[in-house]
């Protein structure tokens, strides 16, 4: 039991790997993507972010289209070595559909589902959709589960640092 309990307290503590990125230059493959895809048609910026990783990867958003503003706010996440770059290109065309489409799916005055089915008929149509859902389901939650865990233990580290720091002063008065 003693034994156990130590155990679980050492895994616990283990440093995890830190996440590896590939610096992607988003822009680039905005190009890309919106020549391939739209034509060269949607006007519109793009950027990474880092979102907020919460407890569960149900609400965990990938991205966001700020329709205002036309630019796209990329999860820093999908920057990740082992997210393919077809993925981030698939993720990519479905935050320029929302530019393309216009605004009338971010209707201010009453709710406006803007992944109705119209969106879902040009997403499907992408020629990476079912292996992207495929990736969703069978890989995706264990890259973020990692992120997630790398910044729970900077959290940690972080804080002790500001104790140690604290420590010390103390100890020089």
């Amino acid at each position: 039991m003693v034994i156990s309990l130590v155990e679980e307290i050492t895994v616990s503590v283990r440093k995890p790997p830190k996440p590896k990125f590939r610096k992607t230059r988003l822009i680039q493959r905005f190009d890309k993507v919106n020549l391939v895809q739209f034509s060269g048609m949607v006007c519109g910026g793009v950027g990474w972010r880092t979102f907020p990783l919460g407890r569960n990867n149900s609400n965990l958003s990938l991205a966001l289209c700020v329709f205002r503003e036309r630019f796209l706010k990329i999860n820093s996440i999908l920057d990740d070595k082992r997210v393919p770059l077809w993925y981030l290109d698939f993720v990519l065309y479905h935050e320029m559909l929302h530019l393309h489409m216009g605004p009338r799916q971010f209707d201010c005055d009453k709710y406006a589902y803007p992944h109705d089915d119209r969106f879902k008929c040009l997403e499907v149509r992408h020629p990476d959709f079912s292996r992207a859902e495929k990736f969703e389901k069978q890989k995706l939650d264990r890259i973020i589960n990692s992120h997630r865990r790398w910044r729970e233990w900077e959290k940690i580290e972080a804080k002790n640092k500001r104790l140690a720091a604290k420590k010390k002063k103390r100890l020089v008065k």
